[in-house]
């Protein structure tokens, strides 16, 4: 059994009590004259935790640098092997329905990033995730979305948005399912025929200090899928998706947030397993 062994750390002698030395000299009423390392202080088993507040000695702390340089590592070559794998099944897509698949996977957090430069969602949709992933199930490849608010943005300055929705579908029957929903439920509803070349009037949805920001609803040249997919995915790939109709839902009022993802969760439960 290895004896106490001293060391310094933080300007105070702390002792390094190992194995059964403590137990013995609790029983023994035996104290040691010096603080005790927080790495074993106050520890009952091997599965309890250092003391946070009690000072750490030099070995200690050697130790735990050492451990948290080799977590690091580990975690880094995870990661790299997560995204080569999802690089993978990028380069596999062969349908537009292989899009739509890994973007709801993307989206609940199952592959490591997306084509166009996320590795994860915006967070200010978070709760939207879920409807999102189920409208890429049904043939909605989202391209941007956004929740309704009014809130002060991280500026300080005073932030709108009307929530909405962009994507590509290419299934008619679902194209005119999300027109329909549009209808039912007074929002504003954008399409782009395949043809068009066109840069129609797009529909202001973010506005900073009651100026323009963001615009969704303007037609995306082919430049902007090989932008998002050329780097990641196969050519054809890009040429299929050059060829779907492109979609966008507004709700029209500013920071309603009640009545586009409703109407969308709505859309879905036909769809709901």
């Amino acid at each position: 059994m290895p004896a106490p062994t001293e060391a310094r750390a933080s300007r105070q002698a702390v002792v390094h009590i190992v194995g059964d030395w403590q137990h013995w000299l609790d029983r023994l009423g035996l104290k040691v004259p010096r603080a005790l390392c927080g790495a074993y202080l106050a520890a009952e088993g091997p599965d309890d935790g250092p003391d946070q507040d009690a000072p750490v000695c030099d070995r200690c702390e050697r130790r735990a640098s050492r451990h948290s340089l080799a977590e690091l590592v580990r975690a880094r070559c995870a990661n790299r092997r997560a995204r080569a794998a999802t690089a993978d099944r990028w380069a596999e897509a062969a349908t537009f329905e292989d899009l739509c698949g890994l973007t709801a996977q993307w989206l609940e957090g199952e592959l490591a990033f997306h084509p166009g430069g996320y590795d994860e969602p915006d967070p200010e949709t978070t709760e939207l995730l879920p409807v999102l992933a189920d409208l890429n199930r049904i043939g909605f490849l989202t391209e941007a979305s956004q929740p309704g608010a009014t809130d002060p943005g991280y500026d300080g300055a005073g932030w709108q948005q009307r929530a909405a929705v962009q994507g590509y579908v290419t299934d008619e029957t679902l194209r005119r399912v999300l027109a329909l929903t549009a209808q039912t439920h007074g929002l504003l509803y954008v399409v782009h025929d395949p043809s068009d070349r066109i840069r129609q009037d797009a529909v202001v949805v973010t506005t900073r200090a009651g100026r323009p920001y963001t615009v969704f609803g303007v037609w995306l040249p082919p430049s902007n899928t090989r932008m998002t997919y050329g780097s990641w995915c196969s050519r054809e790939i890009g040429a299929v998706v050059n060829q779907a109709h492109q979609v966008t839902l507004i709700d029209p009022e500013w920071g309603r947030e009640d009545v586009l993802w409703p109407a969308l969760t709505e859309l879905l439960q036909p769809h709901a397993d």
